[in-house]
């Protein structure tokens, strides 16, 4: 089968050169203890662009309005076929920073959060982090190859 999911890179309203990072939980089924972007799965009735917002106030607490295409990507787990598309988006309200884990817990819910350059992301796409390779490869900081 496959899964539809949306990522997005927020940037640093103060440093643009930094991305909004997240750590996933050490038990998480997948990618357990990485930090990469967030992201979530699109459920039927909704565009990528509506999923990207709605993931933001789900997963960060935060309100966000998608602003670029970044990528694309496909990648095989274990149980299905993993499909993303990748925004980049900004926060509607700066003053407003994200909180993690968020009290209703749809989804997979963040450790932590915290903002980094994009290299930080290398050791999730080195472990397989579709989200992270898409982000990186738009960037040029790595040469990952997307299939």
């Amino acid at each position: 089968s496959v899964r539809h999911a949306v990522a997005f890179a927020i940037r640093n309203p103060k440093d643009n050169t930094q991305v909004l990072t997240v750590t996933r939980p050490g038990d998480d089924s997948s990618l357990p203890g990485i930090i990469g972007l967030p992201a979530g799965y699109v459920e039927d009735t909704e565009s990528h662009e509506e999923a990207v917002v709605k993931r933001g106030m789900e997963k960060l607490g935060v309100q966000i309005k998608p602003t670029k295409f970044v990528g694309r990507g496909r990648t095989v787990r274990q149980t299905y076929v993993l499909e993303m598309e990748e925004y980049e988006a900004v926060l509607l309200d700066e003053t407003q920073m994200p909180v993690v884990p968020q009290p209703a817990a749809i989804g997979t819910q963040y450790t932590a959060w915290e903002w980094r350059p994009p290299t930080a992301l290398i050791p999730a796409a080195e472990r397989g982090s579709l989200c992270s390779r898409i982000f990186l490869s738009s960037t040029g900081v790595s040469t990952y190859k997307l299939n």
